[in-house]
């Protein structure tokens, strides 16, 4: 999608495991490529920007963040990331410490180019409301062999997830993290489909009634998660408490269901084929 946004981007993707020792070299060009970006305004999208010492002090700047500065006295990137104070401020990093932390010791910066061409901003928006209904729908994809045993995806996921409490395969810390997960990007969801009540003034009941419905999945999702955390210093999940995981799941799906529906339902309103 990001094409479609206007922005075409440069990649600096490396792990230190790659053959031919270019991890540096990749890195330097990538704080070079950072700052550039920065003197125009323009942040610089960041995986995993945290430290090994960040680690071992408890705090966790998984998943992605933004370098929105920098300093190039101590050759440190000014971050924000969304679990580190939620992302109100921001913290230094330095450049040649990113790409360290897990396993696979995987670098990966994306610099976005200046505006090019204008872009058709209502067809992006719907574009994304059918790529909401296709996921769910497990269409938004070719069908691949995952590496998950049982692998699932769109709504199929949550049967999967149920099954796995039912049958006491889940375990507390995984799950927990999942639902986090859950909370986190349906939050997101929920949030973007108030933001096109504006765009589509005409759809603006159904959009309204799927950002609820969105909202639902997050309280749903935040419940699960804490009993997945009592579980988890209990040192396990009790029948009974499986029995609940597995139940919050099937609410968790309903309300997925509840708030896909709306979407295509405002698609048919603006008469726009999933």
């Amino acid at each position: 999608m990001l094409p479609e946004l206007g922005r075409q981007v440069t990649i600096f993707d490396t792990a230190q495991s790659d053959e031919g020792g270019s991890f540096d070299e990749i890195v330097a060009s990538a704080w070079n490529a950072v700052r550039a970006s920065i003197d125009r305004g323009i942040p610089a999208l960041v995986w995993q920007p945290m430290t090994l010492e960040m680690k071992d002090e408890g705090i966790r700047a998984g998943a992605w963040g933004l370098l929105v500065g920098y300093d190039e006295s101590d050759e440190t990137y000014a971050v924000r990331h969304q679990y580190v104070d939620r992302g109100r401020e921001t913290y230094a990093v330095r450049y040649d410490a990113l790409g360290t932390v897990a396993s696979a010791n995987w670098f990966c910066v994306l610099v976005f180019d200046p505006p090019g061409e204008s872009v058709e901003v209502a067809e992006t928006h719907l574009r994304a409301l059918r790529n909401a209904v296709a996921f769910a729908k497990d269409t938004r994809w070719p069908t691949t062999t995952g590496h998950h045993r049982g692998e699932a995806r769109g709504l199929a996921a949550y049967p999967l997830w149920r099954d796995a409490f039912e049958s006491g395969e889940a375990e507390p810390g995984y799950s927990q993290y999942h639902a986090h997960d859950l909370q986190v990007f349906r939050g997101h969801a929920a949030a973007y489909m108030r933001e096109l009540v504006e765009v589509f003034p005409a759809a603006a009941s159904l959009l309204q009634q799927a950002a609820g419905q969105y909202d639902r999945l997050v309280d749903t999702a935040t419940t699960l998660h804490d009993r997945c955390a009592a579980a988890k210093d209990a040192g396990g999940f009790s029948e009974d408490a499986r029995a609940e995981a597995a139940g919050l799941v099937t609410a968790a799906l309903q309300a997925e269901r509840d708030a896909i529906a709306s979407i295509q339902a405002a698609l048919a309103v603006l008469d726009v084929p999933e």
